[in-house]
């Protein structure tokens, strides 16, 4: 832009930053920063002309600032965690200009799954996500916080009869055999679980076995 008038005349000009962008200030052709003849906001330089000059508006993109947080399920709460055995992620904040990628990686710890990526009100992410769902990655437009939930991996427990025929254990639902209560169950793994046999008439309980056939542990084994 350029303005050619008189000598003595007043002149002006404003500077607007685009999107993305903020306004650093105006500086004359050595370099040096204007610090006199600007409006409130120093977006406007005024003065009167007594020859040919040069101004630079300076700009530059803004910084913003990514921030990617974890939360675990707690009954029906989501409450946020660092406790990295519940799971972790590969960057936790960012900091770069606007349009920079930002992109971070879920990965939930031992019986823990990872159940999505979520935005700070709440709304889980369908875009900008790896095949498995567990990277996210998008182009920074300004601060934002992301949030991967983790929850505890439900695992099932089964108890199962057997009878001995001949040499051979079968397996049986009879339950004048015996009974196991309960035959299975649903918990949250690294939780307590367990099951108590009772024979019928005319049976003995021998013992509890593994899906291998192996005797259970005795500190398993209570009366």
């Amino acid at each position: 832009y350029s303005y050619v008038d008189v000598v003595g005349k007043d002149i002006s000009a404003t500077a607007t930053a685009g999107e993305g962008y903020k306004f650093v200030g105006w500086y004359d052709f050595t370099g040096n920063k204007v610090t006199t003849g600007l409006s409130g906001d120093g977006k406007t330089i005024s003065y009167t002309t007594t020859g040919d000059a040069t101004y630079h508006a300076r700009f530059e993109k803004i910084k913003v600032t990514q921030t990617f947080d974890r939360q675990i399920l707690e009954g029906s709460t989501w409450k946020k965690t660092e406790d990295n055995k519940v799971g972790t992620l590969t960057q936790y904040t960012h900091t770069d200009v606007v349009g920079a990628t930002a992109t971070s990686t879920a990965t939930a710890g031992t019986g823990y799954e990872f159940v999505g990526w979520y935005d700070s009100t709440g709304n889980k992410v369908t875009v900008g996500l790896s095949g498995d769902g567990r990277t996210i990655s998008y182009t920074t437009t300004g601060d934002a916080t992301y949030i991967a939930r983790f929850q505890k991996v439900k695992v099932t427990q089964t108890y199962k009869r057997q009878v001995k025929n001949g040499e051979t254990w079968e397996a049986t639902s009879d339950t004048n055999v015996g009974t196991v209560a309960p035959e299975s169950l649903i918990v949250e793994y690294g939780s307590t679980a367990g099951s108590t046999a009772t024979a019928g008439t005319g049976y003995e309980f021998v013992g509890w076995y593994d899906v291998s056939g192996n005797p259970v542990a005795g500190d398993m084994i209570s009366n």
